[in-house]
């Protein structure tokens, strides 16, 4: 059995976490790079929106966006105000998990987001941090951020760590236009071979969403293989383009290694 390590959007902390230990180990990994955020120095729009949803005691009761979209309103009621422990909650919260009042404004409001542009994307936060009294603080360009073309370029000529291919700006491609998606990874393709100095040959999928011809896309940008965010091991019965993947959440090492042996057997005794 062989086991692939993979890590999504290039975090700084891929670079200054991850690498030493996987070099002290020995173990290859593949980093997948969201080309267009390399060298930003905010955090990404997600892990914005979740800590001025999530982790603020209190917001005012409403708040209106404008975007390409339209226009479109919000009234926290319940929401506005939320304890510290609600908020110790929301901070272990996942999404996949039932939402509380404010989680659920959280998720419709990142819904409204994911499918715009980038500088759309961006000008939608910069309303969210005005409403919100909030803004980005000295953490949000820590080890929240993405990495820079150096630090990139660092961990690429590390002989453990294969860079492959993320878009250029993460959208929803289960959303996208064709043409969009056509553009959002190639020329993500394209951005990375420049900074890395080699055409990545992996891809995956942002959120793990995609439509039924977004597989072919992918092919033909050149892309050899695609791992989706889908619960699973990849065997011959997993298509190229639709390699599952198993998520490691912020969980100890003996509940990740329960997890492993349920869906792989446990590992032999050395």
């Amino acid at each position: 059995r062989s086991v692939v390590v993979t890590f999504d959007d290039a975090y700084l902390d891929n670079y200054t976490n991850a690498l030493p230990v996987l070099e002290r180990e020995q173990v290859p990994a593949t980093l997948y790079v969201m080309a267009g955020a390399i060298g930003d120095p905010k955090a990404y729009w997600w892990d914005l929106l979740a800590r001025l949803f999530l982790e603020t005691l209190e917001l005012p009761e409403t708040f209106t966006l404008n975007s390409p979209a339209g226009p479109k309103s919000w009234n926290l009621g319940e929401a506005v105000k939320i304890t510290p422990a609600e908020m110790r909650a929301y901070c272990a919260w996942d999404y996949r998990d039932k939402p509380g009042p404010r989680a659920a404004i959280f998720l419709d409001v990142w819904d409204y987001i994911v499918g715009l542009e980038p500088a759309d994307k961006r000008d939608v936060v910069a309303q969210i941090e005005a409403w919100s009294g909030q803004s980005a603080g000295p953490e949000e360009s820590t080890l929240a951020r993405p990495m820079t073309r150096e630090e990139l370029q660092n961990m690429a000529a590390s002989d453990l760590i294969e860079i492959g291919g993320h878009t250029v700006s993460h959208p929803d491609l289960a959303q996208t236009p064709r043409e969009r998606a056509v553009r959002e990874i190639g020329e993500g393709r394209e951005m990375l071979a420049e900074m890395i100095g080699e055409q990545p040959m992996s891809f995956a999928y942002p959120f793990g969403r995609r439509q039924e011809e977004t597989e072919g896309i992918v092919k033909a940008a050149g892309f050899a293989n695609a791992v989706t965010t889908e619960f699973g091991v990849a065997s011959t019965a997993a298509g190229r383009y639709q390699l599952p993947r198993i998520e490691a959440r912020n969980w100890s090492a003996a509940q990740f290694e329960r997890l492993l042996d349920l869906a792989v057997g446990p590992a032999p005794k050395r």
